[in-house]
């Protein structure tokens, strides 16, 4: 067997996925380890090695124990996994090509993680592991391991990160868990738990990929029986007797792609029990539906839910619950698409939510920054002649301020923003915090949907174009109780702006006093309908009608838009809130009475 070098460990390390690098709670990392190096690493093994898993696992079980799971390192999942989800059609056909490269650099990765000779993960779990800050035990069972490139790998992705992660070699198997808990396991006075060990050589029989067995011992089942609640209806049947005495155990079989399936099994004592379980599970399962309509995501997760119900009621035989879902059955193939499609539309859009709150906190925040630096925020047409002619907007003047400040630097200032220079240094560079959601279309138009309210009232509204009466330099605005800079008069529309050695003309913006609807209940900037979107930097914004107001927000496939607001904070407000209200919120000086619980 060819040796691996520390330099493998390093070409690894820089090709896995940098998510790998968890830096939250403990027990994700344990579950994070399971994900990761389990169902998608190389070998071509396809079963776990179920002795070597057992006599790796027996001397850390007792009466406590309630769940053992293995797995086995097999590289059909990540190909087979990205197959069924373009055949599924769950990814879009601009995400296949960034998935195929994905998987092929974690399959290189891992491929060398198999040279290190890992080959199951398993999970023994107790009632001790079940407290906040413990864990269960990871033990990663090996062939001939590569002790010292295993090292390094567990010390970039466990200890680093987080230290009260910790591992130990026995033998050719390395624990992982917290120190506590390699301690307490390595302490541990250990009891039979044959049940537990011979359902585990069951769930994985026939060249299963990996099985999970969770049958409580007898000292959990004596305290199942003592503290279990009373649960009210509908659920009252599953009091303490059916959990400690009715339950035996609980299984999960899975077999490896292409021909994958799963089988989950409930085992009781009695066909009576069976059939209270039955009935309790499709209570749950309609609970369920219901739920995911409030609040996972509404109608179609709950559609899709309701949809596969059939497939995931269990069936009873005598004593036993199973639940089936095989690859080759079409049904089973809708179910998943029904589930999975509405969820990832659901994570899609809440990524392009998070997005646009990110955008939009970026702006307001630039908008304060410039604020404290020149007095004033910057005019709609922030940048002009000194006869106010407007030439930029004000996302050109606020980009020292998103971290753009060379390509500030770069704008010829005393030129319009369609001069042939101008024009181009636009299109060729796009601000990410302006265009960082909008449709390819609008990026090949370098037209971003993010502006101010420029109507009468808000705080943008434009200035009348004046003469410039200005000498010096106006790096500080003329807030409550300052003086004006020599040369300037306080009531001055055009200022001449020195920044950073250069010079240019700005309309005199709104200032904080002038907000007196209060910066919280005042709206700084909106994201337009596509349909109205702007060239980033032409001085051009959104100018609402205040009879409806939303009538060049709205668009289809949405049901919202994002605001930030006078404050610097971002929110997404509904398309069907009160137009009056949405009406109140752009004005800044309309001393119209806003209640917070009036605010979508």
């Amino acid at each position: 067997m060819n040796r691996v070098t520390t330099n493998d460990y390093y070409e690894l390390r820089d090709h896995l996925p940098k998510s790998l690098t968890i830096r939250s709670l403990v027990m994700t990392r344990i579950i994070a380890l399971l994900l990761f190096v389990v169902p998608i690493s190389p070998c071509w093994a396809d079963s776990p090695d179920i002795d070597r898993v057992t006599k790796a696992i027996t001397p850390y079980l007792n009466g406590d124990t309630f769940a053992v799971a293995t797995l086995a390192v097999d590289e059909a999942w990540p190909t087979v996994i990205g197959d069924l989800l373009v055949d599924y059609k769950i990814v879009t056909d601009d995400e296949i090509d960034s998935m195929r490269k994905g998987i092929e650099q974690t399959k290189g990765a891992l491929a060398t993680l198999r040279e290190f000779g890992v080959r199951e993960v398993s999970i023994v779990a107790g009632v001790a592991d079940m407290r906040p800050e413990a864990m269960p035990l990871a033990a990663v069972t090996c062939d001939e391991p590569q002790k010292d490139a295993i090292d390094l790998l567990l010390k970039q992705f466990l200890l680093e990160p987080t230290p009260q992660v910790a591992h130990q070699w026995v033998d050719d198997t390395v624990l992982v868990g917290t120190p506590a808990t390699i301690e307490r396991y390595e302490t541990l006075k250990t009891s039979d738990r044959k049940d537990l060990i011979d359902a585990l050589r069951k769930a994985v029989a026939n060249n299963a990929s990996g099985g999970l067995v969770a049958a409580p011992g007898n000292d959990v089942r004596r305290v199942l029986r003592e503290l279990w609640p009373t649960l009210p209806n509908p659920y009252s049947d599953l009091d303490a007797k059916l959990m400690a005495d009715g339950i035996r155990q609980l299984s999960v079989t899975l077999r490896r792609p292409p021909e994958w399936r799963a089988r989950v099994a409930i085992e009781t004592a009695s066909e009576a029990n069976a059939t209270t379980l039955e009935q309790l599970a499709e209570t749950g399962l309609n609970q369920l539906v219901v739920l995911a309509g409030e609040q996972y995501g509404g109608k179609p997760i709950a559609t899709a839910l309701k949809q596969a119900l059939p497939l995931l009621s269990p069936k009873q035989q005598g004593n036993q619950l199973t639940i089936d879902l095989v690859h080759d059955k079409p049904d089973v193939k809708q179910m998943v698409i029904n589930v999975l499609l509405p969820a990832v539309e659901n994570a899609r859009e809440s990524a392009r939510l998070n997005s646009h709150m990110n955008d939009m906190k970026q702006i307001a925040l630039a908008m304060h920054n410039y604020h404290s630096t020149f007095g004033t925020f910057p005019a709609s047409a922030a940048i002009c002649d000194k006869d106010g002619k407007p030439l930029l907007s004000w996302r050109v003047a606020i980009l020292p301020f998103i971290e753009q400040k060379a390509l500030f630097d770069k704008f010829h200032l005393d030129e319009p923003w369609d001069s042939e220079h101008n024009l181009k240094l636009a299109k060729e560079v796009l601000p990410g915090v302006y265009f960082g959601n909008v449709s390819d279309e609008l990026k090949m138009q370098a037209k971003t949907t993010y502006q101010v309210p420029i109507t009468e009232g808000t705080g943008f509204a434009p200035i009348e174009k004046a003469n410039a009466e200005v000498a010096g330099d106006a790096m500080a605005g003329f807030g409550e109780g300052n003086e004006a800079p020599a040369g300037r008069r306080k009531d001055s529309k055009v200022v001449e702006r020195k920044f950073q050695g250069r010079t240019y003309y700005t309309p005199r913006g709104s200032q904080f006093r002038d907000i007196i609807d209060g910066s919280s209940l005042t709206i700084m900037a909106v994201q337009v309908a596509d349909e109205n979107a702007v060239f980033w930097t032409k001085p051009e914004d959104w100018s609402p009608d205040l009879a409806d107001p939303m009538a060049k927000l709205k668009q289809a496939g949405r049901n919202s838009f994002v605001s930030a607001w006078m404050d610097g904070h971002a929110k997404m407000l509904p398309f069907d809130m009160n137009r009056e209200l949405l009406k109140k919120m752009l004005t800044n000086a309309g001393r119209e009475v806003i209640e917070r619980d009036e605010i979508p």
